[in-house]
């Protein structure tokens, strides 16, 4: 049961890679390959201080869809990304660029986390 609950969010993944012949830059992808919508997504770059939240985020992740951002240069250095999202069945979700996926305990820890 354990692992039907979690299917959807087994599909959702935050990336952040090296650009290709250029060392210093970083993109950031996210993806949904799970069959269906997620939803609230926000994304959070790490760095020295609290986590900053991206502002251009889709609010609404499709099936088998997916954004990248190039991220700014102060980023290179240490820094690491988490992924918040919603998923169909309500459950609250975060994966972070490590690969852990975590179950939140519901809407008030979703939504007590820095928005700066």
């Amino acid at each position: 049961m354990r692992d039907q609950h979690s299917a959807q969010a087994a599909g959702v993944a935050i990336i952040v890679s090296s650009v290709l012949n250029q060392p210093y830059k970083r993109e950031l992808s996210i993806r949904n390959d799970s069959r269906l919508p997620i939803y609230d997504v926000r994304v959070f770059l790490l760095g020295s201080s609290e986590p900053k939240q991206k502002k251009d985020v889709p609010h609404i992740l499709l099936s088998r869809d997916g954004k990248s951002w190039q991220l700014p240069t102060t980023f290179v250095k240490g820094g690491g990304a988490y992924l918040e999202f919603k998923d169909s069945g309500g459950a609250y979700w975060r994966r972070d660029s490590t690969g852990k996926l975590t179950e939140l305990s519901g809407t008030t820890e979703f939504k007590t986390i820095s928005h700066d």
